[in-house]
């Protein structure tokens, strides 16, 4: 909305880990009033949510958006906290850019100035290999995956909360 700016992002590689982070560069291109918040999901190129970064700042916590100097570059590392389950791939980030207490985020543009709704989306996020596990270590028994939306899998069909052991079962192997 003409009040941050994306100057550039990277993905820092680690061969065998199947979550990174995202490294953002902003800059504040007025002073700005509120304290801006980022939210976004990671998504597969079928739509599917395989991961969020919910309600965070868009640098670190103890430098709100009010404090940045307009023009000067603000960097922030982000974790991409894919979901177990997620396979390896190449995802995108669609992010969205709101004030604090605020239900609707700003608007979004393009590097040529074109309106992109209510979010960004960042594309050609790599995830190298099928995450087994989540932030706190492997799944327990107790643990559940619910999706976002239930996943239609025939007529009168619907998937809507999974559990699978890591060991019980590999990609690409039969469920019985």
């Amino acid at each position: 909305g003409g009040q941050v700016r994306l100057l550039g992002w990277s993905q820092p590689t680690a061969a065998d880990a199947p979550t990174s982070t995202l490294r953002l560069e902003w800059e504040a291109v007025q002073p700005l009033a509120a304290d801006l918040k980022l939210a976004a999901e990671i998504i597969d190129s079928q739509g599917q949510v395989w991961g969020r970064v919910a309600d965070r700042r868009l640098a670190v916590y103890d430098f709100p958006t009010m404090r940045w100097q307009p023009g000067a570059p603000v960097f922030a590392v982000v974790p991409l906290p894919l979901w177990p389950g997620a396979p390896p791939g190449v995802y995108d980030l669609r992010l969205r850019v709101y004030a604090e207490g605020q239900t609707t985020a700003l608007e979004a543009f393009d590097a040529a100035g074109r309106s992109q709704g209510d979010h960004g989306r960042l594309t050609g996020l790599q995830s190298p290999a099928l995450v087994t596990q989540g932030p706190a270590g492997p799944l327990a028994p107790t643990d559940a995956v619910t999706l976002s939306a239930a996943l239609h899998l025939a007529p009168d069909l619907s998937l809507s909360r999974a559990w699978l052991a890591p060991a019980a079962v590999e990609p690409g192997a039969r469920l019985a």
